[in-house]
């Protein structure tokens, strides 16, 4: 079996090939940046070569791409946005516009001539472009995605606020870590950047030479707190191991929009155990 693991993160997306059929030391790991600092790179770009800005895709991570378009703005550039890229910045369209972003339709942005740059946080293609450079095959059995996702907030409710309330009632509906992964057909409405995310598969090319395989292993962990490992597919093994000092379920991550975070909220101290059986997953055991 192999499964390809992505935990997209604010630098970095760190990745993972795990092959059942090789040691799981010597599974293929790759550290790269993170979708929106290669938008953030080319956003620089655009405004360095003085061109028009068009984003387009879906709804992905913001942070560094949300800075770079703020200061291409503030440079007297001029960008242009579809609904669901420019979702992004704010789910309210109308904040958008008001940093001067113009939203325009998918049909208007086809004759628009500006630097177009796609916003999504999975792109199947580069990672099967870099591991083809190394000869490593690109088909895959399943994927096991990560993201932070604020989710769609309703007007005039922080991000921040409907996140913490979205972690409250998974943990009181079940006190597992594995409660924060979950099936990609199966995410909540309002979690829009993990719903993008794993849509996003679908229009990225199979794999050269390969027909593509089941996604019966398919999870997505639609949330992450303070950076755990976030596959939900895991490698075959009998080690067992555990962490120690207890734990502190804590979310201490900055706010796409800028600005200086605000205090951080933590939840009750928890022993977290981690043990690895031959099953198909990863095994939390939370005690309070």
């Amino acid at each position: 079996m192999r499964i390809l693991a992505i935990d997209m993160g604010t630098g970095t997306q760190d990745i993972l090939v795990f092959d059942s059929d090789k040691p799981v030391e010597n599974n293929v790991k790759m550290v790269l940046p993170s979708a929106t600092e290669i938008a953030a790179r080319r956003i620089r770009r655009a405004a360095r070569e003085r061109h028009d800005l068009l984003l387009t895709g879906v709804v992905a991570g913001g942070g560094p791409c949300s800075w770079a378009l703020e200061e291409f703005l503030k440079a007297g550039g001029r960008a242009f946005a579809t609904p669901e890229a420019a979702q992004t910045f704010n789910d309210d369209l109308d904040r958008v516009r008001e940093t001067g972003v113009v939203i325009i339709s998918d049909d208007e942005a086809r004759g628009l001539d500006a630097e177009r740059i796609v916003l999504r946080d999975l792109d199947l293609d580069a990672v099967r472009a870099a591991l083809s450079a190394f000869e490593e095959p690109g088909d895959f059995d399943g994927l096991a995605l990560g993201c932070l996702d604020h989710g769609a907030a309703p007007p005039d409710v922080s991000d921040r606020l409907f996140r913490f309330e979205h972690l409250r009632r998974t943990v009181e509906q079940r006190n597992d870590l594995l409660a924060f992964a979950s099936r990609g057909d199966a995410l909540a409405g309002y979690l829009t950047r993990g719903r993008s995310m794993v849509a996003s598969r679908s229009s990225s090319s199979p794999a050269p030479g390969t027909r593509r395989r089941s996604m019966r292993a398919q999870r997505i962990a639609a949330v992450r707190v303070n950076e755990p490992a976030s596959a939900a597919v895991a490698p075959s093994t009998t080690t067992k191991t555990s962490c120690s000092p207890p734990l502190r379920l804590i979310d201490t991550s900055v706010s796409t929009t800028p600005g200086p975070p605000e205090s951080a909220l933590s939840w009750q101290r928890v022993g977290v155990e981690l043990q690895l059986t031959a099953g198909p997953a990863i095994r939390f055991a939370v005690r309070s």
